[in-house]
């Protein structure tokens, strides 16, 4: 049985990254909302949809001998600021590459008895938030790949 949703997604909602000097709302699964106002942002979302998924949940299930595992991509949103509403350009800069070394800084700790981080990808972009929704934000995106032994 998966500990994806009762343990890994915690684990990673509780990484306390700041970015400036905010520490971002944590919206994970069922919490995800529909839009967010400035007033909400920054917000982190953390969802199984991927931009490389093509918007699948993603896990790879291996099986070698008695070992099984299953690699999950998980992907971790930062909604830093609604274009057009721009604190400045290089400010934003600034906090975003600054919030991507916190937060590999802070993913060292993501490991638990039975899984473990393996991999992290990290991209400053232009999000749109929900999809098709035509709302654009400054933001991350952060890719984890998190291995899970069966």
């Amino acid at each position: 049985m998966s500990i994806l949703v009762d343990t890994i997604y915690p684990a990673i909602a509780a990484l306390s990254v700041n970015v400036g000097s905010a520490t971002p709302r944590v919206d994970s699964l069922s919490a995800i909302k529909n839009a967010y106002e400035t007033a909400d942002l920054p917000a982190r979302i953390l969802t199984p949809f991927s931009e490389r998924a093509g918007g699948e949940v993603t896990g790879f299930y291996t099986a070698k001998g008695r070992l099984h595992t299953v690699d999950w991509l998980i992907t971790d949103l930062l909604l830093y600021e609604a274009v057009g509403q721009e604190r400045g350009m290089g400010r934003a800069a600034a906090h975003l590459a600054r919030y991507v070394i916190d937060y590999f800084e802070a993913a060292k700790t993501l490991r638990g008895v039975a899984w473990t981080l393996t991999g992290l990808r990290a991209q400053h972009t232009i999000i749109e938030w929900p999809i098709a929704a035509e709302r654009w934000y400054r933001g991350v995106v952060i890719e984890l790949t998190v291995q899970e032994i069966w």
